[in-house]
């Protein structure tokens, strides 16, 4: 190349050079990290002796235990003298000292694979002063050993003496880790935690009389020594010995933040207590509520008022309790108040305050549970939100100050006085009182000039500037306590004199001076009245949707009786149980394929689904219960607006195991399907301040007519130029009812108030109250699942009855009326609204208002019928906001007085009803057969004897009677027609069997056919006649039918007869023309018609009798049904017309009597006087009377009393048993008579036309 031998030879040491350097590089960093790595598993596996750090301490301990002794002498000695018993003259920590010898680290392990903001070490530490083995002649010479001289003086002044306690010869070694937690702010060190991996060993020497010469060491006393030991184990265990921790916050502490002061204020507004159980035996219950933080044993913070007798109390108060922390558990402690004795426990709710950060500081409508001894003993309603104090904080670099507020917490300090009494030596203590309310009492300090307390009191103030501070200087004496010294200052006074460096004030009366400091802590709390007290009451957000399907292997609690559980299962919201299925008889394996909803009105509403079995006489019993939880099936999110939406996610379908009360696992499966359906919710743009943010804020206030809610569901609104929605148009919804009173002259006891929608079940229970005014303010919903069906009941019972409770009255009103009730509220508050709006803008642009009103303001709303506006303003209780016009004042039925409620109406978005949940799906179909055709020949004769039966899944509904010889049997409808209960026209198959009766032999089948339940044959509220095919010889049967939705549901009387709860229809018999007869003898209409011919199998329904019962739409009469299309049935009304003409009693016949045949005859009574008695039946169990009379109406006496009597000749007639008919709606069929087991009596109750209108 040219370069010669020279080049190759500068190449050549470039070369050897680059390669020596990079060699000595890779060896150096190969070694580094074959140290490192070495270095790292030494940690993990070795201790490492830390004998430099030892060293360290050997030599600073020496300067720094001289300050640590005198700090705490300073400290502890101030403390025992303000704490000294009453039967000490004093106790002084004279002497504290810790040795010359410093402790030592034994070893530290580090634990270097954790997370990169965490350091976790083991630390071996020993305290062993008297151990002198380690120490060198120099050091032994001047060695000292740990001594604590604890000096008490007994007696009086002179005559006292001091007696010295002595604890020395100290020693302790302990096994800890440490585990500290960094970020990267200042301090950069968050939380350190400390625990003992071992119980820590410790010894002393402790001579409590007798001092250092003659002292005796008490644990040469047996057993005393370890019974110390492992009483301090026992308490130092559940706080740091592992896996258990202790935790000090150290970025709060650094941050400025006092633990130990008032750091806001928790506003706590206590609605009521439900379920409140006691074991105290004697005397009634008495609850009030007091509120601590940290433990319940800690000092008491507020407290409610007492209120006697009550289960189930209602406080409303709102209690402000001063919070050092957040991450604090406060406590409502339940208590009962005795006279004569101590209070009693009724049980303690806990609550994490860190839920109410996660919540921004506001919580409502929560429910605490309230346990004793781990067992449920009632709940509190209650609303939280928290206020936290007004501190600096920087932005951008900029410091921005606190807000100013005249709301906040006073600090006062009260440190010392000097030169009181010119010189003279007193036992002096303090009092404090802020604003004349007495704040606290300091200890006395004794035989003293200047006294020293440093006593800090915090106090919630509302107006700074009407604060005022006073302070009482007292000297405890023999006779008693005198004022030495007086001082007063207002807040703003010494606001300022503190400002300009005055700390110390002229004290009034003998003289001398007091030391004084104060620090405002100001509180912002807008929103706070708004806010709170808006009452129990929160608007729901939507329906939750569960499918009860069916259980398994359920626990038998009547094993003893020979039978086997009842079981139903009920959902429980809080301590109100929302809906229940009906229960199955004699079922450990029950299959109830029912849907319930329950409302819900909060994400921490979690619900339970209990499984009961179900007791006719006594209390129902938990088979079991699972938890559900909302957040399964809602999602919530907050917009930019912070308003919050509520989203449904997928359905859950889950097979759970049943627990007990305690949660402990339990017997048996159940099996269910739930899902979620939001109410309908307008978006929010704007907010005012204070007041809440939710997505079921009012319907109205919808900005520029949204065409979908938060939902994506489309708006239907009222009108073209209206925000107002149009409720009617939604086929489900929410209804909610506040019942604010109802006034029952004459009535007194304690009484509740039940809301029932479509359900032999109260959905609602109130508190009970007294009357005859029963002042309830509760508000209760229910969910609608067919607004044109619906109807709504609220009864009013006797608070002590616990089954068939005697019900005082009740209201009645169909949901769909309630809804144009609300509807006509909104419309007539958003025109009055338009109209001020409309006057607003003429007059701020100085022209003529317009002649005509704004659109939706020409009619005015009208008033619900029988509905009579409030008389005077309603309580506002703190519950939803209600105007006073919005409360309606109705009738009652059965008894004279007044019921108050208010309404309102939330639709229920993205639903659809399903078939099979349809009213459509279940009620009455009357059977009328009229003919069959071309039957087989059955008898050598070449003709049949023909009988017809029905079966509805495969049970006997209906017998009809034999037609002799022929083929094409024509049926008497009048006596043969008879009602089949459909609890599920959808999987349910109804079959018509004919058969040939013959007398010897069994009867043979002639042929068969499916009655169908479709819509091609059944029309509702139209009889039709239809030919059913029969399966053989071309064969039809031809039948009138009549398809009649109702709500059917078993009554909880003995037996599992179905009943209807709600008709929507008349009459059957009038529209076909004939008797009719409920399939299983339950009911028999037409008079003269029952027993003449037609047979009822009783077994088809129920077991052992039978009753129907009408609970729902009381009040209404509806009209009666033609062969044709069905007549719109006429509004329906919440009261009797007092204007009513005579309705009609027909009295049939009775049955199953006790005690076998008698002469009978029935009384009828109304009003507490007698106005019909039939004849007397002869020597008869089932005496048939078919005797009718008039009764005149009246809205004071809107029930009869039927009496049954056995006639005796010789001794006065004897009562067999009474019954209670309504007066305010038709009737027809069996009522069982009271007591129970007595009989039953037929009746058909026929009210006038004028009544329905």
């Amino acid at each position: 190349m040219g370069a010669g031998i020279l080049g190759c030879l500068v190449i050549g040491a470039f070369l050897v050079t680059y390669y020596r350097t990079s060699t000595r590089r890779l060896r150096q960093c190969v070694r580094d990290d074959m140290q490192r790595e070495l270095t790292l598993r030494q940690l993990e596996t070795d201790n490492e002796s830390v004998n430099w750090m030892n060293y360290f301490l050997s030599r600073f301990w020496l300067i720094i235990e001289p300050y640590i002794s005198g700090q705490v002498i300073g400290v502890a000695d101030m403390t025992l003298s303000e704490n000294c018993p009453s039967f000490l003259d004093s106790i002084r920590l004279t002497t504290f000292t810790l040795g010359t010898k410093a402790p030592r680290l034994e070893f530290v392990k580090s634990y270097p694979n954790t997370d990169p903001n965490v350091v976790c070490m083991d630390w071996k530490v020993s305290f062993t002063p008297s151990d002198l083995e380690d120490m060198t002649l120099r050091d032994k010479q001047s060695h000292v050993d740990p001594k604590i001289v604890l000096t008490i003086r007994v007696g009086k002044g002179m005559i006292g003496t001091g007696m010295p306690i002595l604890l020395e010869k100290l020693a302790f070694v302990g096994h800890m880790r440490f585990r500290v937690k960094l970020f990267n702010e200042y301090p950069f060190v968050k939380t350190v935690d400390m625990s003992f991996l071992e119980e820590p060993y410790f010894d002393y020497v402790l001579k409590p009389v007798g001092g250092e010469k003659f002292g005796f060491d008490i644990n040469n006393i047996p057993g005393l020594q370890s019974f110390v030991r492992d009483q301090v184990h026992s308490n130092l265990g559940p706080m740091m010995y592992a896996p258990n921790v202790f935790t000090i916050d150290v970025a709060t502490m650094m941050t400025g933040a006092d633990l130990t002061t008032a750091n806001g204020i928790l506003a706590l507004t206590i609605h009521s207590a439900q379920g409140l159980k006691t074991s105290d035996l004697l005397g009634s219950l008495d609850p009030y509520i007091t509120a601590h933080l940290g433990n319940e044993n800690n000092t008491v913070l507020g407290q409610t008022k007492c209120l006697e007798n009550n289960n189930n109390p209602v406080f409303s108060e709102t209690l402000l309790v001063l919070v050092n922390s957040t991450t604090e558990t406060l406590f409502l402690n339940v208590r009962d108040r005795n006279t004569g004795r101590k209070d009693g426990d009724v049980g303690v709710a806990k609550f994490d305050l860190n839920e109410l950060v996660d919540n921004e500081n506001i919580i409502d409508g929560i429910g605490l549970a309230v346990l004793h001894g781990g067992k449920n003993a009632g709940e509190i309603k209650c609303d939280m939100r928290y206020f936290p104090v007004s501190v600096p904080e920087e932005k951008d670099g900029q410091i921005i100050p606190a807000a100013e507020s005249d709301t906040g917490i006073l600090q006062f300090i009260l440190y010392e006085c000097k030169e009181i009494c010119g010189g003279r030596k007193t036992d002096a203590f303090a009092e404090i009182e802020v604003t004349g309310e007495p704040m606290i009492t300091t200890t006395t300090f004794k035989r003293s000039t200047n006294p020293r307390w440093d006593k800090m009191t915090e106090v919630f103030v509302q107006d700074k500037q009407k604060i005022s501070v006073n302070v009482a200087i007292k000297d405890t004496q023999l006779t008693g306590s005198s004022v030495i010294g007086t001082w007063h200052s207002t807040v703003n006074d010494l606001e300022k004199a503190l400002a300009d460096q005055k700390e110390w004030f002229d004290l009034d009366g003998q003289g001398g001076k007091i030391h004084v400091a104060m620090k405002w802590k100001p509180v912002v709390m807008t929103g706070f009245a708004g806010g709170l007290g808006r009452g129990e009451y929160v608007k729901p957000f939507g329906v939750v949707r569960v499918h009860m399907i069916e259980a398994k292997d359920l626990r038998n609690v009547e094993l003893l009786t020979g039978g086997k559980s009842d079981p139903y299962v009920r959902i429980i919201s809080g301590v109100q149980s929302r809906a229940q299925t009906d229960y199955e008889l004699d079922n450990l394996d029950p299959a109830w394929d029912t849907v319930l909803y329950v409302p819900v009105h909060s994400m921490r509403e979690d619900l339970v689904f209990e499984v009961m079995d179900y007791n006719d006489p006594g209390n129902d019993k938990s088979l079991g219960l699972t938890d559900f939880r909302l957040k399964d099936i809602v999602k919530e999110t907050v917009t930019e607006s912070k308003q919050k939406i509520y989203d449904a996610l997928e359905p859950v379908d889950r097979w759970v195991c049943l627990c007990n009360d305690q949660r402990k696992p339990g017997k048996g499966s159940l099996h269910y399907v739930a899902s979620f359906h939001p109410t309908l919710a307008l978006a929010i743009a704007n907010q005012k301040e204070g007041e809440p943010l939710d997505s079921t804020a009012p319907l109205t206030a919808a900005i520029n007519r949204p065409d979908k809610d938060v939902h994506g569901a489309t708006v239907r609104y009222a009108g073209a130029s209206t925000d107002v929605v149009d409720l009617p148009s939604y086929g489900s919804g929410i209804i909610s009812i506040k019942i604010h009173e109802a006034n029952i002259p004459g009535r007194s006891g304690r009484g509740v108030a039940e809301l029932f929608v479509d359900s032999n079940d109260a959905q609602y229970r109130t508190i009970p109250q007294s009357g005859p005014r029963f002042v309830f303010n509760e508000a209760a919903d229910a969910f609608i699942k067919e607004l044109d069906f619906s109807n709504v009941e609220v009864r009013l019972s006797k608070a002590d009855q616990k089954r068939s409770e005697a019900v005082h009255c009740h209201w009645s009103m169909s949901a769909s009326q309630i809804t144009k009730i609300v509807m006509e509220q909104k419309a007539k508050k958003h025109a009055t609204v338009a109209a001020a709006a409309a006057a607003a803008l003429a007059a701020a642009s100085t022209t003529v208002p317009a002649q005509d009103e704004p659109n939706g303001t020409n009619n005015e709303a009208p008033e619900a019928p029988d509905a009579i506006p409030a008389g005077q303003p309603a309580p506002q209780d703190g519950g939803d906001i209600v105007d006073d016009d919005d409360i309606m004042e109705f009738p009652l039925l059965e008894v004279p007085g007044t019921v108050r409620l208010s309404f309102d109406f939330m639709p229920v978005v993205n639903f659809k009803l399903q078939p099979e949940e349809s009213f459509e799906n279940q009620g009455n179909l009357t059977i009328a057969p009229i003919s069959a055709t071309n039957l087989r020949s059955a008898d050598r004769n070449g003709k049949s004897d023909p009988y017809v039966v029905f079966l509805l899944d495969g049970k006997k509904m209906f017998k009809t009677e034999t037609y002799k010889k022929t083929l094409n049997p024509k049926f008497d409808s009048k006596k043969e027609t008879f009602v089949v209960p459909v609890r599920r026209r959808i999987g349910s198959k109804l079959e018509a069997v004919i058969y040939d009766w013959d007398q010897l032999s069994a009867h043979e089948e002639l042929c068969r056919g499916v009655i169908p339940f479709t819509e091609d044959v059944l029309e509702s509220f139209s009889a039709k006649e239809v030919d059913i095919p029969m399966d053989s010889n071309n064969s039809t049967l031809r039948l009138r039918l009549l398809w009649q939705p109702e709500l059917l549901a078993r009554t909880k009387q003995g037996t599992s007869l179905l009943g209807a709860t709600r008709a929507f229809t008349a009459v059957p018999g009038q529209a076909l023309g004939a008797g009719v007869q409920l399939a299983g003898g339950a009911v028999g209409l037409g008079g003269k018609a029952i027993g003449s011919g037609g047979k009822a199998i009783v077994g088809g329904v129920g077991r052992l009798g039978s009753k129907i019962t009408s609970v729902g739409h009381r009040g209404s009469v509806t009209p009666q049904l033609q062969d044709g299309p069905a007549r719109e049935a006429s509004p329906n009304s919440s009261s009797v017309s007092s204007k009513r003409d005579a309705a009609k009693l027909l009295i049939i016949s009775a049955r199953n009597l006790k005690d076998g045949q008698h002469d009978v005859y029935l009384r009828v009574r109304n009003n507490s006087r007698s106005i019909y008695k039939t004849k007397v039946s002869k020597k008869t169990e089932a005496p048939e009377w078919n005797e009718d009379c008039q009764i005149s109406v009246k809205p004071s006496a809107m029930t009869l009393e039927l009496k049954l009597f056995q006639q005796r000749h010789v001794l006065s007639d004897q009562e067999i048993g009474s019954a209670i008919l309504d007066l305010s709606k038709p009737f027809q069929g069996w009522l069982p008579l009271e007591p129970h087991g007595c009989g039953e009596i037929c009746v058909q109750l026929e009210l006038p036309e004028t009544s329905a209108q």
